[in-house]
């Protein structure tokens, strides 16, 4: 009697002909440039709680969602989702239109697994790095601000896209667009280790130490030549990070205000924020210019913002001015620089934020 007041009318079906009823709540439909999918309607979930958790449990432990980024630039474009078999799959176009369409409640601590795939850049459009190391930034501070807990599995692939790959098999070693595309003059003067620290998969595996509400983090590679070509000792140093500031790490033997000291990797990972916005100016390519132009027409809107700030706090808004006005000699000075590597101290955090805000 419970269950039939419980279930309704469902009570009438066994157990495996609902199963067959709720699968048809997932969700289908493919943007076009035309038309958006339609969302699935989940109104149901709301009549009782048992009800509910056995829908949820259908759609939801099994289920798989795909982020796949893609380092051609479009403004109309940020990145794409879709399922398993890729029965959904939605062009997202921004922050505004993920929220639109749920993802800034979606359960991410019911699901299977969070997908993320990097496309490899284009070595010859070096900006496209740039595009990427700007859609993944936007995307971890996205997660960052999820309704949900946790996130319950991630997982980080590097993927070829359009006979491009994160391995370049002439000097066989992962690829380095950045490198690549800096005239000779700036490169000339990179130390080896700062070199290695701007290889395309470590400038992109570097916003995701910003995440703190992972369960489990996962990174693949596409290729059995990238797999031997990547720190795995870097990564691992990451992932433990990242689990241990939500208490799933591995063992270790450091005190756990060390486990939770992670200011050499902010460290890091601001100055490799500012070597990017340097690199930015004297990068060739379309996407590149596309950039620097994207840049330029939001500059009003820097000031603007640090004027409005002025007269809220005065203070904080003289010296926000003062370090936007630091910001030519800063480059200059890491340019003039004959040893990059060194400059990792010179440049503040403040520095490293303000650009990263902006």
């Amino acid at each position: 009697m419970e269950t039939k007041l419980i279930l309704g009318n469902f009570h009438h079906f066994p157990p495996e002909v609902r199963v067959m009823i709720w699968n048809y709540l997932q969700p289908e439909g493919k943007d076009t440039t035309a038309t958006r999918a339609p969302k699935t309607s989940l109104s149901i979930l709301r009549a009782n709680k048992a009800l509910a958790e056995e829908i949820s449990y259908e759609l939801y432990h099994g289920f798989e969602l795909n982020l796949e980024i893609s380092p051609n630039h479009r403004r109309d474009h940020w990145l794409t989702a879709y399922n398993i078999n890729k029965k959904a799959v939605w062009c997202i176009r921004g922050e505004t239109d993920a929220r639109d369409r749920g993802l800034e409640n979606f359960p991410f601590d019911r699901i299977r697994s969070l997908n993320i795939s990097l496309l490899a850049p284009d070595p010859h459009d070096p900006g496209q790095l740039l595009c990427l190391w700007r859609k993944v930034n936007r995307l971890v501070k996205f997660l960052q601000g999820i309704r949900v807990s946790c996130i319950k599995k991630m997982t980080v692939s590097f993927l070829s896209h359009e006979n491009s790959a994160w391995y370049d098999e002439k000097t066989e070693a992962a690829t380095s667009s950045m490198c690549e595309g800096l005239p000779k003059a700036a490169t000339s003067r990179m130390g080896e280790e700062l070199f290695e620290a701007l290889q395309d998969y470590r400038v992109l595996f570097a916003p995701f130490v910003r995440l703190r509400n992972i369960k489990d983090l996962e990174v693949r590679t596409g290729s059995t030549q990238l797999e031997g070509a990547v720190d795995w000792n870097m990564i691992q140093e990451v992932v433990c990070i990242i689990k241990e500031r939500f208490g799933h790490g591995f063992p270790s033997t450091k005190t756990n205000q060390e486990m939770h000291d992670d200011s050499e990797f902010m460290d890091g990972y601001r100055f490799l924020a500012y070597i990017l916005e340097d690199a930015l100016d004297h990068l060739g390519g379309w996407t590149a210019a596309m950039l620097r132009l994207e840049r330029e027409s939001q500059w009003c809107l820097v000031r603007r913002h640090l004027m409005l700030a002025s007269y809220a706090d005065w203070g904080a808004g003289w010296r926000r001015r003062q370090l936007l006005r630091d910001i030519p000699a800063k480059r200059a000075a890491l340019l003039a620089d004959l040893s990059w590597g060194t400059k990792k101290d010179d440049i503040s955090q403040s520095m490293g934020d303000l650009l990263l805000e902006y």
